[in-house]
């Protein structure tokens, strides 16, 4: 499972040539630094110590493009808030059943 620690972004324009004319178009490079996997390693205690690793994947991504992600991250976040208020109706319960009896 890969966890996502930034995002940082950068405008800029490409240049497409059709004939003999040149057309720019403004996109978005979109970087995003996450974990990928942890790197294992003896340290002087003979223990096994554990470090994750970091990458980073960069994205070329147009206007249209983008505000598609953005409507559909709103969406997964109405549902995640959803499943927040019904993750805390649960755990009640939960602990209402392991409750000891008085």
């Amino acid at each position: 499972m890969q966890e996502i620690i930034s995002v940082r972004s950068n405008i800029f324009f490409t240049q497409e040539q059709k004939d003999k004319s040149l057309s720019l178009t403004p996109v978005i490079e979109l970087v995003i630094v996450h974990t990928s996997g942890k790197e294992y390693e003896l340290n002087s205690k003979d223990q096994i110590v554990s470090t994750p690793k970091i990458m980073e994947s960069r994205m070329l991504v147009s206007s249209q493009m983008l505000k598609s992600m953005i409507n559909d991250l709103e969406l997964i976040n109405r549902n995640m808030n959803t499943l927040d208020k019904n993750a805390d109706k649960v755990n009640k319960l939960l602990e209402y059943m392991q409750a000891p009896e008085a």
